[in-house]
């Protein structure tokens, strides 16, 4: 989940790529409608107690992959 810099674009047609944005990427762990929102580092996210009231609404168990950006105004 950590990006890396490199000198040049890496190109491969067996991989699927995503844009690099500035926020703050997170797994969000759904079951039985408990919800942990969880850094690439391991630990807790608690920043962000409007995603985790979202997804209790959820009534499936898995795991979200994300990223949320930061607004500059």
């Amino acid at each position: 989940m950590l990006a890396t810099l490199a000198d040049e674009a890496f190109d491969n047609e067996e991989w699927i790529f995503e844009h690099k944005y500035d926020g703050y990427r997170a797994l969000a762990e759904i079951n039985e409608k408990a919800v942990k929102l969880i850094s690439r580092n391991g630990l807790k996210f608690t920043k962000y107690p409007s995603i985790v009231e979202a997804l209790e609404n959820v009534s499936k168990n898995l795991i979200l992959d994300g990223e949320s950006l930061l607004k500059t105004v």
